[in-house]
């Protein structure tokens, strides 16, 4: 047989016969052993507390953390839409600058075209003055257009680029959240 207390600490070997005498002669020794059962039961208890509120502190901690997180995301998430805004502006007018440039040189062969047609029926040195001069306007006026509408495209690619990174960097940071 088996003590009652024997979960608790009681290693006394017992039969069936003597149990009712051992638990009447034992009853201080299986108190001293509740009483120990007890206090070890109180210090795990309040372990267990300590580590509870440790927790708790530690959550709120990370719920203020996650909502500074979410706050500040969705100050650089507006942040992102101004910037995205303006880049989108800014393309936008580099764009209307490029096909105004492109009709003033379309416009500027047009009249240079015009101009020489004109000169035709006057004296014949007098058409080919015209006709080099015409010429040479033509070609520096094409290759200064060419070169603006070159460095408003080279301008609008950047800002293109800087627009898709701008893209990226908020799906990323949407992404992290």
């Amino acid at each position: 047989a088996r003590c009652t207390f024997a979960d608790i600490g009681c290693q006394v070997p017992l039969s069936h016969a003597n149990l009712g005498s051992h638990l009447e002669e034992c009853t201080q020794g299986h108190l001293m052993l509740l009483m120990r059962a007890v206090l070890d039961q109180r210090d795990v208890t309040q372990a267990l507390q300590t580590r509870i509120a440790d927790l708790e502190a530690e959550n709120r901690e990370l719920k203020a953390a996650r909502e500074a997180d979410k706050k500040a995301l969705e100050y650089h998430k507006a942040d992102a839409a101004k910037v995205l805004g303006a880049i989108t502006n800014q393309v936008g007018t580099i764009e209307a600058r490029v096909v105004v440039a492109e009709k003033k040189s379309v416009q500027d062969v047009k009249d240079l075209k015009k101009f020489h047609e004109d000169g035709v029926g006057k004296v014949h040195k007098r058409a080919e003055d015209l006709e080099k001069e015409a010429k040479k306007r033509h070609e520096v006026h094409q290759q200064h257009h060419s070169a603006v509408v070159d460095a408003l495209k080279g301008e609008l690619a950047g800002l293109k680029t800087s627009l898709s990174e701008l893209r990226g960097s908020g799906t990323e940071a949407a992404a992290r959240a």
